[in-house]
């Protein structure tokens, strides 16, 4: 999960990966206070476990987008020569159907994200 807080010195913002589900696994992996250096003003502070939020992670909605897209065309270019050869109503019906398994993908991914940020930062520690 991709997290981000304030630096308290310099005011820029820090993000980095840890792979906890709330805050309280936030602060038996790293302590009562995160401790974190800042690349701006290389200042090694810590913060309060309630100030640090998650956010969405891009990296895992390029994953997501590269599974649907390769998917479908995956799909469609392997069902292609039967898709000319037939003319049954129940073969555009299946073909449809395993289209759709890429977005549906697609769709489990971006909302597993987004219900892993909203626990997140709706957990408060203490």
């Amino acid at each position: 999960m991709k997290l981000i807080t304030r630096c308290a010195s310099c005011g820029s913002f820090k993000t980095f990966h840890a792979k906890v589900s709330d805050r309280f696994d936030l602060v038996k992996n790293r302590g009562e206070k995160v401790e974190l250096s800042c690349k701006s003003c290389n200042a090694n502070l810590k913060y309060d476990p309630n100030n640090i939020k998650a956010v969405e992670n891009k990296r895992i909605y390029l994953v997501a987008a590269l599974i649907f897209a390769i998917g479908s065309i995956a799909i469609f270019v392997g069902f292609w020569p039967y898709l000319l050869k037939s003319r049954n109503a129940y073969f555009v019906a299946a073909f449809t159907g395993v289209v759709t398994v890429p977005f549906l993908i697609y769709q489990n991914i971006h909302h597993s994200q987004e219900n892993r940020i909203k626990y997140f930062n709706t957990k408060r520690y203490g």
